[in-house]
């Protein structure tokens, strides 16, 4: 990540940490790196997509970042809603937590979109509570946790 530069294959969930370098040049005061960064993430996402369409599910969440750092909340939103439409994909609580949404977080279209991940989230918890009782998996026991915690049991 050194350098303000996008390393040459760099592609989908990479670009995230780069979309972060993007909001550390610009808070620097390297507002030329980081817009040229940005440019560079711009050109390789097109690039991508074009070839393989379904990486703009994954640069959706990079360019909402990028787009609230900018003070588009609106164009954020919708770039979140690309990236998890149905469904919250890898990463969301990683782009949730990033600090480019906290001037967004009391918007509509954010407060949305948490609640849509939070009831999908308990969804999938009850799913794998059903999938464990239907196995007769073993509720776990204080002794069972204890044993499992001391590497030397």
């Amino acid at each position: 990540l050194e350098g303000g530069s996008l390393a040459p294959g760099v592609v989908g969930c990479g670009l995230y940490a780069y979309a972060n370098l993007v909001q550390l040049l610009s808070l620097s005061g390297d507002a030329a790196a980081a817009a040229r960064l940005q440019q560079q993430m711009e050109e390789k996402m097109v690039s991508v997509e074009s070839r393989y369409p379904r990486h703009a599910l994954v640069h959706a969440q990079v360019r909402a970042v990028l787009l609230a750092r900018a003070g588009h909340s609106e164009k954020a939103c919708a770039a979140l809603e690309q990236a998890y439409t149905p469904n919250p994909r890898a990463y969301w609580r990683v782009v949730l937590a990033n600090p480019a949404f906290d001037g967004m977080t009391a918007a509509p279209c954010f407060q949305a979109l948490r609640t849509r991940i939070d009831r999908h989230v308990a969804t999938e918890r009850a799913r794998i509570e059903t999938m464990k009782r239907k196995a007769g998996a073993p509720e776990p026991t204080q002794a069972n946790l204890d044993h499992d915690a001391d590497p030397a049991t």
